[in-house]
């Protein structure tokens, strides 16, 4: 969607409905699973609507003639995963949600709540991301410790293949 709430391309992998079913699914199949003091992290394929970290930024010129001008930020983000992120449940079972999709929003985002959002970026472009988690050795609390992006220099095309997938 554009800063005019215009749909710009169409949701992919899923509708907005789709994955609205398919996150509230899962989310309770995690919530039935853990017990009272485990946590998780959440990594999925779109982010939260509202994170910077799903905004794609047109880097493309702006019109000058009659043609319409492209937006300057694309909101890819999916507002149904902003919803459920903001869940009192998921604010205290979830560390952080590590998601992709957005190819040039790399980087990090504090939801209002205080849900740390991640997007690596791109691994084909040799980006990536180190999260450390550490179990507080009184109370057995998890939390993050740290976040770190990294872009390998100069990576060639990456490759990656499933072991026995061809067996």
């Amino acid at each position: 969607y554009d800063e005019q709430d215009c749909e710009v391309w169409a949701p992919y992998p899923l509708t907005e409905d789709e994955y609205d079913d398919e996150a509230q699914k899962t989310f309770n199949k995690i919530k039935n699973s853990l017990s009272q003091n485990d946590k998780f992290v959440l990594m999925s394929h779109v982010g939260p609507w509202d994170s910077v970290t799903t905004h794609y930024r047109n880097s493309a010129p702006q019109s000058s003639g009659t043609e319409p001008s492209a937006p300057s930020i694309i909101f890819s983000g999916s507002r149904k995963l902003q919803g459920l992120l903001s869940a009192d449940e998921m604010q205290s079972k979830c560390l952080c949600n590590v998601h992709g999709h957005t190819h040039n929003g790399n980087g990090q985002h504090v939801t209002g709540n205080g849900l740390p959002v991640i997007n690596p970026g791109p691994l084909r472009d040799g980006k990536f991301g180190e999260l450390v988690f550490s179990k507080h050795s009184v109370t057995g609390e998890w939390r993050m410790e740290s976040v770190q992006l990294h872009t390998l220099e100069d990576t060639p095309a990456v490759s990656i293949s499933l072991i026995g997938a061809s067996e």
